[in-house]
């Protein structure tokens, strides 16, 4: 039987704005297992009230999964 374990999800943010025409990268660490669109989305928003005019452009988001064999 295969289990799997979630570890840790990182999300990327990626910003834009006149100072940085080619996007801005910010990265978070061990955020929640299962981050909805709508957190993402929030977040974002987030950044803008504390960037210097950029603007959130997207999120990129990368879960880390163990996946095991639990008879071996």
């Amino acid at each position: 039987m295969i289990k799997r374990q979630w570890n840790k999800t990182n999300v990327v943010y990626k910003m834009a704005g006149i100072k940085h025409p080619n996007g801005l990268k910010r990265s978070f660490n061990n955020v929640i297992a299962e981050v909805s669109d709508q957190q993402l989305a929030t977040f974002g928003k987030i950044l803008e009230t504390l960037s210097d005019g950029d603007k959130f452009e997207s999120a990129t988001i990368t879960d880390n999964t163990q996946v095991f064999d639990v008879n071996a």
